[in-house]
């Protein structure tokens, strides 16, 4: 896949923002668990265009698992 960042140096930053997010939020944890395993959406594609925060940074990464 290609990216296209503004500011590469900025991503261990980030990458620790959601770890901290993904040790805080035992809801979103096991949605990933789950989903990892059950597959919901496998075939599909999932578009996101943005995201401001860690949190959603997460929550793409648990819809990616699925």
């Amino acid at each position: 896949m290609n990216y296209i960042a503004k500011d590469m140096s900025l991503a261990p930053s980030g990458h620790a923002k959601i770890e901290w997010v993904k040790n805080f939020m035992p809801v979103m944890s096991a949605i990933d668990k789950e989903f990892s395993q059950s597959k919901p959406f496998a075939g599909q594609k999932i578009a996101i265009s943005l995201h401001v925060e860690a949190k959603t940074a997460y929550m793409a990464e648990v819809f990616q698992h699925a």
